[in-house]
C-alpha cells in the first residue's frame, strides 16, 4: 500500500474523529441542564473514533492519535520515518476539523 494513501487515510480518520468530538465541545454551552454534556462530549469522542476507525482503520491502522503513533514506534510496529507522516497527516486532519467547526458555529 503506498504511503499516500496510508496518510491521506490517517488525515481523513482524525478529520472525522475530530470533527465529531468537536461539534460537541462547541455545543456543550447549549444543553439543558449543563450536566447532561458532561455525557454528550465524551460519548462524542468515543463515537468519532469508532467512526473514523470504521471507515478508515482497515487502510491505515487507525492510530488517529500521535500519542498512539509514537507508541507504536517504541514497539517498533512502524519506523520513525513513517510516524513522521502520520503525526503530520493527525495535526493536519485535527487543524482542519477544528477549522470546520470554527466556521460552522461562528
Amino acid at each position: 500500500m503506498s504511503a499516500a494513501r496510508l496518510y491521506l487515510a490517517e488525515l481523513l480518520g482524525t478529520f472525522l474523529f475530530m470533527t465529531i468530538g468537536y461539534a460537541s465541545v462547541a455545543n456543550f454551552g447549549v444543553t439543558t441542564p449543563q450536566t447532561a454534556g458532561l455525557l454528550v462530549v465524551p460519548f462524542s469522542f468515543g463515537f468519532g473514533l469508532l467512526a473514523a476507525i470504521y471507515a478508515f482503520g482497515h487502510v491505515s491502522g487507525g492510530h488517529y492519535n500521535p500519542a498512539v503513533t509514537i507508541a507504536m514506534v517504541v514497539d517498533r510496529r512502524t519506523t520513525p520515518v513513517e510516524a513522521v507522516g502520520y503525526i503530520l497527516a493527525q495535526v493536519i486532519g485535527a487543524i482542519g476539523a477544528a477549522a470546520v467547526i470554527l466556521v460552522t458555529i461562528n
